[in-house]
């Protein structure tokens, strides 16, 4: 829990940090929102190869890589002189690293569950933690310290992971063979079949933009709040209760996860929608209580599909292709939220406003979310048919 909440945690704790470099450097909205941008797509877009070098180093290794990567790519970040100089360290480098040790840890609990259901679920949590603690220690940081300071020490509680990646118990070659045997590491890097399954490719696709459209959120809060006459510290705090909101909605997913007549496919399609509905709705509300209320909301439903996402993965394409999958997911998520950051940034500075780009990914998002629910209705409809049929063939 203590790698996802750092690995995860603060990429989406950007609001902060963008807002800050926004103001020093005046630079163009598109532009400041590069290298945010870029790192939380890369921490989740390097999914393949972050299985490449478990296959090849062991998960113990690639987390204390991927910690090592962070630390230096947020440290020397904090060194920069124009928002491009931030692509590098804090777009590549940091958003390598946090993908790196996040992923390995979805891999490594696979070694010992039998089931990933609620492990996978507790681990989510620990990412929607890392959300809402790092949202205020950045605001903290940069409040004391400028945001210099506070990427240096926050530099430092990135380094944590290399320590933590010590703990695993499994060498690469005592692991290597239980997630031969469990199928949690295939023998081809990449299963070519994956992309043959509608229901998984359409999974990937709602799952790429319910997370750009949390990467617009997080990314522009602040700066948002500031449009509509909101303080920055109530703004840094709408991220605190977006933060909040997402750690009971981890735990509800949880909970619901343990009962199997409820599918992981389910839970997503119906946090889905409500993500995108609440997305929609934000730039309709004006005052800093109402836009906590909605931000609390977006936590809840978003706690629940990070709870759930790689379970709906494992439950659509089985174990033997699910590093595959969960490969590929990273991946294209890593492209289209980079994609969506640019154009949202793009967007905005033409409008002169957040709120069409909200409105837009909300809805979308909505409408992708509303497409799962309607293919489980069909799956259900077509499950109750041959029910039917095989009784009637019985009575006969």
């Amino acid at each position: 829990m203590y790698i996802a909440a750092c690995s995860v945690g603060y990429t989406n704790s950007f609001g902060v940090l963008y807002a800050e470099i926004d103001t020093y450097f005046k630079a163009a909205k598109e532009v400041s929102a590069l290298a945010p941008g870029l790192c939380t797509a890369l921490s989740e877009g390097a999914g393949i190869l972050c299985t490449a070098m478990v296959n090849k180093i062991g998960t113990r290794y690639t987390i204390m890589i991927g910690g090592l990567l962070e630390m230096i790519g947020v440290f020397v970040s904090s060194f920069a002189n124009s928002p491009y100089f931030l692509i590098g360290p804090l777009g590549v480098l940091a958003g390598t690293g946090a993908c790196l040790a996040y992923v390995s840890i979805f891999i490594a609990i696979g070694q010992h569950f039998e089931s990933v259901r609620i492990p996978n679920a507790l681990i989510s949590v620990g990412f929607t933690c890392g959300i809402f603690g790092l949202s205020k220690i950045m605001q903290i940081l940069t409040e004391y310290y400028t945001w210099r300071g506070g990427l240096v020490i926050i530099s430092g509680l990135l380094f944590n992971n290399c320590i933590a990646g010590l703990l695993l118990t499994n060498s690469k070659q005592k692991e290597k063979p239980i997630l031969k045997k469990k199928k949690l590491l295939p023998d081809r890097l990449f299963d070519v079949s994956i992309l043959k399954n509608f229901f998984f490719m359409y999974y990937v696709l709602v799952t790429c933009f319910v997370y750009s459209s949390l990467l617009i959120f997080v990314t522009f809060v602040v700066d948002y709040a500031r449009e509509k006459g909101i303080n920055e510290d109530d703004g840094a705090n709408m991220l605190f209760m977006y933060g909040i909101g997402s750690i009971p909605g981890g735990f509800v997913a949880m909970v619901i996860m343990a009962y199997r007549t409820v599918t992981a496919w389910d839970v997503q399609a119906v946090c889905v929608v409500v993500a995108g509905v609440a997305l929609a709705l934000f730039p309709m509300f004006s005052t800093f209580e109402s836009l906590s209320a909605i931000s609390a909301l977006l936590g809840i439903a978003v706690g629940m599909v990070t709870a759930v996402y790689t379970t709906v993965a494992m439950e659509t394409l089985g174990t033997e292709k699910y590093s595959s999958g969960l490969g590929f997911t990273g991946t294209a998520m890593g492209a289209i939220m980079f994609t969506v950051s640019y154009t949202s940034g793009t967007l905005t500075e033409m409008m002169g406003s957040y709120s069409p780009a909200y409105k837009i990914f909300g809805w979308l998002t909505c409408a992708l979310g509303g497409g799962m629910v309607i293919i489980r209705i069909l799956q259900l409809v077509n499950k109750f048919r041959k029910g039917r049929e095989f009784t009637l063939i019985n009575k006969v």
